[in-house]
């Protein structure tokens, strides 16, 4: 499954996140990715792992084509999806889910309650024997949304790509739709300035 960019280039549906992946685990990671089909791997010289990532694709077999992400993409947590993406989609611009399954809820621990753990999600999971992730990953491409899942470990990785052999209906999509409370999940950009998350990229 691919989107069409406003620039007519097509990209894949799903990528592979590095946020937060330590150098020693990415190497091994992207490879691991690109090895089960991921094609898009999503990453910034700020995650302090671009060498790692540069190592995989250039040691990966040459069939493995690997886009970089463009900049028509916009992550959605900067405002409540449905907000964003309808005011994308009228300028022509891609939504990007980040962090697709919540994982924003997982690194702050106690803040937000964990995505993976809402009993709705868990029960549509349990219906169609896949895991509350992938449907996660489901509800966005259906609902028109490019995701960048991240994982270090090769099995979480494989599965998490393996999310085209099931299709949700309109009553699971409008249920999970209902999940959203408007709450931002990270940061207010307003709060985003050098003094309060600015530091130094060895490599830049």
């Amino acid at each position: 499954m691919t989107f069409s960019l406003n620039n007519h280039v097509d990209i894949p549906g799903i990528g592979f996140g590095v946020f937060q992946a330590s150098p020693k685990d990415t190497k091994a990671a992207v490879a691991t990715a690109l090895e089960v089909g991921y094609r898009h791997i999503d990453t910034a010289a700020s995650y302090g792992n671009e060498r790692e990532v540069g190592e995989a694709i250039a040691e990966s077999a040459p069939s493995a084509s690997v886009t970089s992400c463009p900049s028509t993409l916009i992550d959605s947590w900067l405002k409540p999806p449905s907000c964003l993406q309808d005011k994308n989609t009228e300028l022509g611009i891609l939504t990007q889910a980040w962090p697709p399954i919540g994982g924003i809820t997982f690194y702050r621990v106690g803040e937000l309650p964990s995505t993976l753990d809402n009993e709705v999600v868990k029960n549509t999971a349990l219906e169609f024997g896949k895991t509350p992730a992938q449907v996660m990953l489901r509800w966005h491409l259906q609902r028109g949304r490019y995701t960048i899942p991240k994982s270090t470990t090769p099995a979480r990785i494989k599965e998490n790509v393996e999310i085209f052999d099931f299709l949700l209906n309109d009553a699971h999509l409008q249920q999970l739709d209902a999940l959203d409370t408007g709450v931002r999940g990270g940061p207010n950009p307003a709060n985003i300035t050098m003094a309060t998350f600015g530091f130094s990229i060895p490599e830049a």
